[in-house]
C-alpha cells in the first residue's frame, strides 16, 4: 500500500469562478422599476490538497489507519457568499450584496466547505471508494410577511412561455425513423489488414455455423473465467464454443473468491447552526414574531455492495417568541431543549440490506430495512398569549390567491377502462404469488422502533403555570414479515401536576406500578384461509394488554383551569372535533366489516383499573376513594353444532370479563401521603360473559349477543361521617372552579305565559266537553295480512344478583 501511494500519480487541479449572481425582475422584464429577486451564486474554487508537508510514511513506524488515510486524493471544494435578497425599486442591492447582513436579504451570505477524497486502491474492503466531508457553519434565514407575500407575488407575475403543438413534427420524425429502417444503406468498405481479414474470416465462420450444433445455451454463453486481477476479460480468448475444449477443466477455472462486502461511498455533512426568523413589519421595522434556532443539524452516509447504512442527527433546538415574556422576565420558548447537554436531542438510523449478502443473516438478524428513532429529551411549553398570536400570524401569512389556486382540473384522469385492466392485472399478480414458495419466509421485511425517553409539557396561562405533563419511557416497536405484522408498544410512567403553588393535591395523575401499559398485537396474514377456517387455535389477529394501576385526583377546579386553557382554541379544538367524529364512523364501519368477514381477534387483556381520589375540597384532607379493582379479558373460539352438512360451521367467540375487588373507602390526606381507610363498600366482584355469533349472517339459531352477568353480594357500611363527607365532595367539590373561568353568560328568561295558555287552548281543543263543537273526524286504516317470518334473536341478557346488604350506624359504633 505504501508502494501504491509512493508511485502514484497525482492530480494538481485549480478551479476559480468568480460570483456570478441572477435577477428575476417581476412581470419577467427588467426595468429600474420593477421589485427583484437577485440571487448569488458565489465564490467557487476547487483545489487539490498538498501532501509535501505530511510526514514520510514508513512500514514500522506508521499506523495501518495513517497509510489508509494517505491513500486518497483529496480536493477542497468552497462555496463563499451564497445568497438571496429581495429589492425594491429604491433599493440598493449592489451595496447590500457585499455586506453580511441587510434588511435587503432573506438568506445571509453561506459559506460551503466540502472535501472530495478518491480512494487509490479499491481492492481494500476498509477503505471507501470515495468519501466527501462537508461543513456549512451557518444558515440564516429572514423574511417578514410584506417580504414574503411580495416576492409571492412576483414570482406569480412572470409569465410562463405557452407550449406549442407537436403532434406534426412527432409524426414526421416517426415517419423518416420508419422509412430510414426500411431503406437499405450502401456504404463503402474499407481495406482490412491481413490480422483483420484473418479475425474476420474467423468470426464469419463461426456466424455460419448453426446454433444447434453448438450445444447447450450454457455452452454458448459462457464467460470466459478471471484474470489473475480479478476482472473478467472483455473478449474471449477462444471464440469458438468451449465444447470443443477441455471440458474437465471447468469447474477448476470457475473458482472465484466469496464476495466482499466492499465499501463504495462515505459522506458526511453537518450544519453546525441554522436560524429562521419570521417576522412582522410594523412601520419601518422588523419585528420577530417566531425564531428557531438548530445547534447540530447533520447526516452520515455510507454505502457498501450488499448494505446501506444512514445517520441523521439534531443536538439542540430552540422555538422562540421574542415578543413575549414569561414570569422571569425571559424570552417565550415553545421548543426547547435546555436540560440536554451530552445526548443529541433526535438521532434518526436507517439500514438497508442485501438478502444476498455473506452477512445478512448473522450482521443483520434477516432483517432487509431497520429504521431507529430516538429522542432524548424535550420540552414543550404552551404560552396561551404567545400560541394564539403564533397562529393568528401564520394563518395571516399566506396570501389569499394561493390558498384559492390549484385546482383538480389540471389532474390527469384515466379512463375506467384502463384502470380496470389494471386492476384486473394487480389481482391476477396477488393471486399468483402465494402460490410460489419463498426461501426467505422468516426474513423481517422493515423494522421500525421508536423511542421517546423525556417529554415534558407545561400549560401556562396569562398569569402563572397550570399543570405540567411529564411522559418518559415510550417504546415502540414494529415488526413487518411476509406471513405476520407485529407491533410492541410500552410505556413506563406518566406524570400530570398542578402547578398551583397554594395547591394541596400536586400529583394530579400519577403511576404505582413498574409500567403504565404493554401493548402486544400481532396480525396474522391469511391465518384462517382455507381448511385453517376449521381450526378454532388460528386467529387472524393477537392481542395482549397489561395495564398498571393509574392514581388519579380528581378536583374540578384543576380540570376547570385546564378546559378554560382549550377553550382559548377554538378552531383547533372544532377541527379536533371533526376528525374524531371521521375516525368514529371509520372506526364503525371497520367494526361492520369485521363482522361481516367472521374475523378472529383473540384477546388477553389484564388490567389494574385506576383508583379514583376525590377529595372534599381542594383544600380539605378528607377523601373518598373508588379502587376499581382488577379487570381480566381473555376470549375463545368454538364451533357451534350444527345438523346441515355445511363446509363451513358456525363459529361463536366466547368472551370471560372478570371485575374483582371493587372497592371504596375513605381517608385522608396528611404530609402528602393517604393515611388510614374507612370502608364503606366492601371489595365486590362481577363476572360477565359475552357470547358473539361470528356466522350471524346466515346461523340464527342462537342470539347474534348473549351476556351472562353475576354479582357477588353486595355490601355497604355507612355511617354519619361517612355520609356527610360524600355529600360534601359532590357539592364542595364540584363547585369549585379556576379563577380564570369566566362565569357562564346569563340565557333571557322566555315569557312561557304565552306558552301555556296556548297549551291548555291546544288542550282544551282536543277534549270532548259541552265546550266542544260536534265535529266528526274520520280515520281511515289499511290492515295489511301478517306475515309469517322466522323471529331472529339479536340480543340475550341474564343478569344474576346474589344480594345487596347496607349497615348504617352510629360514629360511636365500631363497623
Amino acid at each position: 500500500l505504501i508502494y501504491v501511494i509512493e508511485t502514484q500519480k497525482v492530480l494538481d487541479l485549480k478551479v476559480n469562478l468568480m460570483a456570478s449572481y441572477v435577477i428575476i425582475p417581476q412581470t419577467g422584464f427588467y426595468d429600474e422599476t420593477q421589485n427583484i429577486l437577485l440571487l448569488d451564486l458565489g465564490h467557487f474554487r476547487i483545489s487539490s490538497k498538498c501532501k509535501k508537508n505530511l510526514p514520510q510514511l514508513s512500514v514500522g513506524s506508521s499506523t495501518m489507519e495513517d497509510i489508509r488515510s494517505r491513500a486518497y486524493d483529496s480536493f477542497d471544494v468552497q462555496l463563499s457568499s451564497l445568497q438571496f435578497l429581495y429589492s425594491q425599486p429604491d433599493g440598493d442591492w449592489k451595496s447590500a450584496r457585499k455586506q453580511k447582513r441587510s434588511r435587503l436579504h432573506i438568506l445571509e451570505p453561506v459559506d460551503l466547505k466540502v472535501v472530495f477524497s478518491r480512494a487509490m486502491v479499491v481492492k481494500d474492503s476498509f477503505m471507501p471508494k470515495f468519501k466527501m466531508f462537508g461543513e456549512l457553519p451557518l444558515l440564516s434565514l429572514r423574511i417578514s410577511d410584506n417580504k414574503l407575500r411580495s416576492v409571492l407575488e412576483l414570482v406569480d407575475s412572470i409569465p410562463l412561455p405557452e407550449s406549442k403543438p407537436a403532434a406534426r413534427s412527432t409524426a414526421s420524425s416517426a415517419n423518416t425513423k420508419s422509412r430510414q429502417s426500411f431503406t437499405p444503406q450502401l456504404a463503402g468498405r474499407k481495406h482490412l489488414s491481413l490480422v483483420d481479414q484473418h479475425s474476420s474470416v474467423i468470426f464469419e465462420s463461426c456466424e455460419t455455423i448453426s446454433i444447434s450444433s453448438l450445444g447447450s445455451q450454457e455452452d454458448l454463453f459462457y464467460d470466459a473465467p478471471s484474470s489473475p486481477i480479478g476482472d473478467k476479460a472483455f473478449f474471449p480468448d477462444n471464440p469458438l464454443p468451449l465444447r470443443y475444449a477441455d471440458l474437465g477443466k471447468r469447474a477448476n477455472l470457475v473458482k472465484e473468491d466469496p464476495p466482499k462486502n466492499m465499501s463504495n461511498f462515505h459522506m458526511k455533512f453537518e450544519i453546525n447552526e441554522l436560524s429562521v426568523q419570521l417576522c412582522r413589519l410594523t412601520g419601518a421595522q422588523e419585528v420577530i414574531v417566531l425564531q428557531l434556532d438548530i445547534e447540530g443539524l447533520g447526516t452520515e452516509l455510507r454505502l457498501f455492495t450488499f448494505n446501506m447504512t444512514s445517520n441523521i442527527f439534531l443536538r439542540e433546538i430552540c422555538l422562540k417568541c421574542p415578543e413575549y415574556m414569561d414570569s422571569e422576565d425571559k424570552q417565550v420558548q415553545l421548543i426547547t431543549t435546555l436540560d440536554n447537554t451530552e445526548v443529541d436531542l433526535l438521532t434518526l438510523e436507517y439500514i438497508k440490506a442485501d438478502k444476498n449478502g455473506p452477512e445478512f443473516k448473522s450482521q443483520h438478524n434477516n432483517t432487509e430495512q431497520v429504521i431507529k428513532v430516538m429522542f432524548s429529551s424535550l420540552d414543550v411549553h404552551l404560552h396561551t398569549e404567545a400560541l394564539l398570536n403564533t397562529m393568528n400570524f401564520l394563518s395571516n401569512l399566506l396570501p389569499q390567491f394561493t390558498k384559492k389556486e390549484a385546482g383538480p382540473e389540471e389532474l390527469p384522469t384515466i379512463p375506467e377502462e384502463e384502470e380496470e385492466e389494471e386492476k384486473k392485472g394487480e389481482m391476477a399478480v396477488t393471486k399468483k404469488k402465494p402460490s410460489k414458495s419463498s426461501k426467505f419466509a422468516d426474513v423481517v421485511n422493515l423494522r421500525v422502533r421508536a423511542d421517546l425517553r423525556c417529554l415534558k409539557v407545561f400549560i401556562r396561562g396569562q398569569k402563572a403555570r397550570i399543570s405540567e405533563i411529564s411522559v418518559e419511557g415510550l417504546v415502540t416497536d414494529v415488526l413487518m414479515r411476509k406471513k405476520d405484522l407485529e407491533i410492541l408498544a410500552n410505556l413506563k410512567s406518566i406524570v400530570i401536576l398542578d402547578c398551583n403553588k397554594d395547591a394541596l393535591y400536586k400529583k394530579a395523575v400519577s403511576i404505582a406500578d413498574k409500567q403504565v401499559f404493554a401493548f402486544r398485537m400481532v396480525n396474522y396474514t391469511g391465518a384462517t384461509e382455507g381448511d385453517a377456517y376449521l381450526d378454532m387455535s388460528k386467529v387472524d389477529t393477537s392481542v395482549a394488554l397489561e395495564v398498571g394501576c393509574i392514581q388519579v385526583i380528581f378536583l374540578n377546579k384543576f380540570v376547570s383551569s385546564v378546559l378554560v386553557f382549550i377553550n382559548n382554541f377554538q378552531k383547533a379544538k372544532d377541527a379536533l372535533t371533526e376528525v374524531t367524529v371521521q375516525a368514529a364512523e371509520k372506526a364503525a364501519s371497520g367494526v361492520k366489516e369485521l363482522a361481516e368477514r367472521s374475523t378472529r381477534i383473540a384477546l388477553e387483556v389484564h388490567l389494574n383499573a385506576p383508583v379514583i381520589f376525590l377529595p372534599q375540597s381542594s383544600s380539605s384532607s378528607n377523601v373518598i376513594v373508588a379502587d376499581l379493582g382488577f379487570l381480566s379479558v381473555k376470549n375463545r373460539f368454538i364451533k357451534q353444532p350444527f345438523k346441515n352438512n355445511t363446509a363451513i360451521p358456525p363459529v361463536v367467540d366466547k368472551m370471560t370479563v372478570k371485575l374483582t375487588d371493587l372497592k371504596m373507602y375513605r381517608t385522608n390526606y396528611v404530609n402528602g401521603k393517604f393515611e388510614g381507610e374507612t370502608q364503606l363498600l366492601k371489595p365486590v366482584s362481577l363476572d360477565l360473559e359475552i357470547q358473539r355469533n361470528l356466522s350471524a349472517n346466515w346461523y340464527h339459531s342462537i342470539p347474534d349477543i348473549e351476556i351472562t352477568a353475576h354479582l357477588k353480594p353486595l355490601s355497604l357500611i355507612l355511617c354519619q361521617d361517612d355520609m356527610i363527607v360524600v355529600f360534601r365532595a359532590l357539592s364542595e367539590n364540584l363547585s369549585e372552579t379556576s379563577d380564570a373561568v369566566q362565569p357562564p353568560a346569563v340565557l333571557p328568561t322566555a315569557d312561557h305565559s304565552s306558552d301555556s295558555v296556548s297549551n291548555r287552548e291546544s288542550q282544551g281543543s282536543g277534549t270532548t266537553g259541552p265546550a266542544s263543537t260536534g265535529n266528526m273526524v274520520v280515520i281511515a286504516a289499511v290492515v295489511e295480512t301478517q306475515k309469517h317470518t322466522k323471529l331472529k334473536t339479536t340480543l340475550k341478557l341474564d343478569f344474576k344478583f346474589d344480594s345487596m346488604t347496607v349497615v348504617l350506624h352510629s360514629p360511636n359504633e365500631n363497623a
